[in-house]
């Protein structure tokens, strides 16, 4: 077979470059995948055990129930998920039962493993259904001078008899104002009442 010298070199050296340009955008897309994972997470589907119980709801009914409200104008948003607790926020079980004498250990070791659940919250029973929203990844620009602010619940620790719970609750009202604090829960004649309210920080 008759070649043809200067010709079969550059043909070569053109299907590397465009292997070679092929295997860089695919590991680009690979990096920018893996980043971006965690926060498109919010984005996809919920099993359908995600959703939170009717206790859970209501202990989150109760918790907004005892947040003052300053003015008629007032109305806040509730994250429609639950978040986790921040690893700085955790406190352990002496310093949630020095606030709260009767508190129980398996109430504790529960809302540690429950908290690191993502649940889907449907409604929530509060008494001011009015001023209360649902926010789908609410973010700080929703709020504004008619908001009283945005509140994210974790999932709720109980101990075995149901007859005690933990929450964790975050709110923010505003760039530079929010608190975190821990709320236990006794249920008293079928009904959740708060009985601590255990600050964490403050801003």
């Amino acid at each position: 077979m008759q070649q043809f010298p200067g010709r079969q070199g550059p043909i070569l050296d053109e299907e590397r470059m465009k292997k070679f340009y092929l295997v860089i955008v695919l590991l680009f897309a690979s990096i920018i995948f893996t980043k971006c994972k965690n926060g498109i997470s919010d984005l996809l589907p919920m099993p359908e055990n995600s959703i939170v119980s009717s206790d859970e709801l209501k202990i989150y009914g109760k918790a907004i129930d005892a947040i003052h409200f300053n003015s008629s104008r007032d109305v806040i948003y509730i994250n429609d998920t639950t978040r986790k607790v921040p690893s700085y926020a955790i406190r352990n079980y002496s310093y949630i039962k020095s606030s709260y004498p009767i508190f129980e250990e398996e109430t504790y070791n529960s809302f540690l493993e429950n908290s690191k659940k993502k649940l889907l919250i449907k409604s929530i029973p509060s008494t001011l259904k009015e001023k209360v929203y649902l926010c789908v990844r609410c973010g700080d620009s929703i709020l504004d001078d008619k908001l009283y602010g945005l509140i994210s619940f974790s999932s709720v620790g109980f101990n075995k008899s149901h007859t005690q719970a933990l929450v964790f609750v975050t709110m923010y009202a505003g760039s530079w104002s929010g608190s975190e604090y821990y709320l236990t829960f006794e249920l008293k004649n079928n009904v959740w009442e708060v009985q601590s309210y255990i600050l964490i920080g403050m801003t």
